[in-house]
């Protein structure tokens, strides 16, 4: 991964459908915040969680060596915690962003690579369907993102639609998304 590229882990959801925030729940036994920061920690890139304040809170007790901003509005849909996370880094911009939302399990380090490699906005594609994480360089994000005052009903994936490529992988990790104990669970036994 190129050394000027800075993760954004989104974990600042509720997780009514997991019953919690996902960043929380327990994974064989460990907190998913914990398999995460441990798969992050491989690829040697720093990176910011965007949090709520519950979650700050429990990871800020639970002794979290993680970089935190908080979304006040942790119920607003996605682009609302990445543009909190990309504010958090336009004092100091880095070459580029990976947004990773905290229910789909780091890919392998050739994920990243391969995605920063494009230097534009890149998609990992497996099976014949898009997933995360998403790579969008720096000016893109300073073209395309920051000048929004909000979210508005604006998606990110509309954002990028004519702007990005796909990159094929057969980390098929990129497609996983931890929504119920049953995803979970599949993913375990996978």
């Amino acid at each position: 991964m190129d050394d000027g590229s800075h993760i954004i882990m989104l974990a600042a959801g509720s997780g009514s459908r997991m019953g919690g925030p996902k960043a929380l729940m327990r994974v064989n036994g460990m907190p998913w915040w914990c398999w995460q920061h441990d798969r992050l920690s491989m690829l040697k890139a720093p990176a910011t969680w965007v949090v709520s304040q519950p979650v700050h809170d429990e990871l800020e007790r639970a002794g979290a060596p993680l970089k935190m901003v908080i979304n006040p509005k942790a119920d607003a849909p996605m682009l609302s915690s990445v543009l909190v996370g990309i504010r958090a880094l336009a004092a100091d911009p880095p070459g580029g962003v990976f947004i990773l939302p905290v229910d789909v399990p780091a890919p392998d380090a050739q994920v990243w690579d391969c995605l920063d490699a494009r230097q534009m906005p890149a998609i990992p594609w497996c099976q014949g369907k898009s997933g995360h994480p998403v790579y969008l360089p720096w000016r893109w994000v300073q073209a395309m993102l920051l000048p929004l005052e909000s979210h508005g009903d604006a998606r990110l994936d509309s954002l990028l639609e004519s702007d990005s490529i796909v990159v094929e992988t057969d980390d098929a990790d990129v497609l996983v998304n931890l929504n119920s104990p049953s995803d979970v669970q599949a993913w375990t036994d996978r």
